[in-house]
């Protein structure tokens, strides 16, 4: 259980809502099941079992779940004063329960959001909203990268993908939350090895959605397969070159000595 001290003070609200659950489960395994959740709000398709199973492991503290999603809602309410800001409650609540011993397997922490924004500053000193680019961060982690490019040029369609499958959801969650138009998938990107699926978001009518995809609807599979299938693609046979004929030099007979060459 998440000492009040540990958590950032506007997730304090949310952190005794999830302490409720730790009765039930180990922090990681709520986690994991507070992020299924998040995804079924947001999916255009629901998917019943999912919310059988939630309710059958938490019963009566099923009602929880839409508690803390209006605590994140809240708490980022109150941390972005503008359209150009952005916040990661989930990745924050995320780092304080990875401090933890028994949480240790989950391991991991993400890039602070001074050098997030740090980093695109350097990479788009000029806001380019609306112009159609394609980012990617190949490690997304909690998608804070992405989350920064988005609130200082919004309107590109930007993809993400993570060997960690909770950081996928997490990076879903948070794209829908700021109404980011993309992808995430479950992939690795050194071996570039497809995994579990992956996510697309947008907003329909003012609603952010998302549904799942498969690995031939990725962007970012689809280019690496073409991209792999032109290194493949063996080199024709290069045509031979035509060489020239060979030149034989007639006999050289030298000059008699006492002779001299005559014009006429």
């Amino acid at each position: 259980m998440a000492k009040s001290i540990d958590v950032p003070v506007g997730l304090r609200e949310f952190n005794r809502l999830f302490c409720e659950l730790e009765y039930i489960k180990w922090a990681s395994s709520v986690f994991d099941d507070l992020l299924d959740y998040l995804v079924q709000c947001f999916l255009i398709e629901k998917e019943p079992t999912v919310r059988e199973r939630l309710q059958d492991t938490y019963k009566a503290r099923y009602d929880v779940l839409p508690q803390l999603f209006r605590e994140l809602v809240l708490c980022m309410d109150k941390m972005i004063v503008d359209d150009t800001d952005w916040y990661d409650p989930l990745g924050e609540y995320y780092e304080v329960i990875t401090s933890r011993s028994k949480s240790s397997a989950m391991g991991q922490f993400f890039t602070p959001k001074c050098v997030c924004d740090l980093m695109t500053q350097l990479n788009h000193p000029e806001p380019k909203k609306g112009a159609g680019l394609t980012i990617n961060d190949p490690a997304c982690g909690s998608g804070r990268t992405l989350l920064s490019f988005h609130a200082l040029n919004p309107g590109n369609y930007l993809f993400g993908e993570d060997l960690d499958p909770m950081c996928v959801r997490m990076t879903a969650v948070n794209f829908c939350l700021h109404g980011v138009v993309g992808q995430v998938c479950h992939i690795d990107t050194l071996g570039m090895n497809w995994h579990s699926g992956g996510y697309e978001t947008w907003v329909h009518k003012g609603v952010p959605v998302m549904r799942r995809i498969t690995k031939e609807e990725s962007h970012t599979w689809t280019m690496w397969q073409r991209r792999l299938a032109e290194a493949n693609k063996p080199e024709p046979t290069p045509e031979p070159t035509p060489t020239a004929p060979e030149i034989i030099n007639p006999p050289f007979t030298p000059m008699q000595p006492g002779t001299q060459l005559s014009l006429f």
